[in-house]
């Protein structure tokens, strides 16, 4: 299980719009523009970037992507978060497939 960052209820994505949340959760096809805008203005951004880059999670933290993570983690030093077996990860895609708009759910990938 992961440590979660712990913040103080004034964080942006405590209480999001149903399509914010879609994006925070990972909703596949789910538009990441709305969980963005709430992240740039949220005064824990760099610290919930930050725990997104050391571990592998779906959807919008701290301001970026699953892409964007990808991205700064190939542009640096990090070292890149534990994988998980193919086959859960199929389970996990089919699973946020199914996520519909109103009911998001959060999913971390197992490390």
């Amino acid at each position: 299980m992961y440590d979660y960052p712990h913040f103080d209820g004034t964080q942006a994505c405590h209480n999001p719009t149903p399509a914010a949340a879609s994006a925070f959760s990972g909703t596949i096809g789910a538009d990441p523009s709305p969980a963005l805008a709430l992240c740039s203005a949220c005064p824990f951004v760099d610290e919930c970037r930050d725990w997104a880059l050391a571990h592998d999670v779906y959807g919008v933290w701290g301001g970026t992507t699953e892409d964007d993570r990808a991205e700064i983690r190939s542009q640096s030093e990090l070292p890149a978060p534990p994988s998980i077996p193919d086959q859960l990860d199929d389970l996990v895609l089919a699973m946020r497939a199914r996520v519909v708009d109103d009911d998001p759910i959060l999913l971390v990938r197992a490390s």
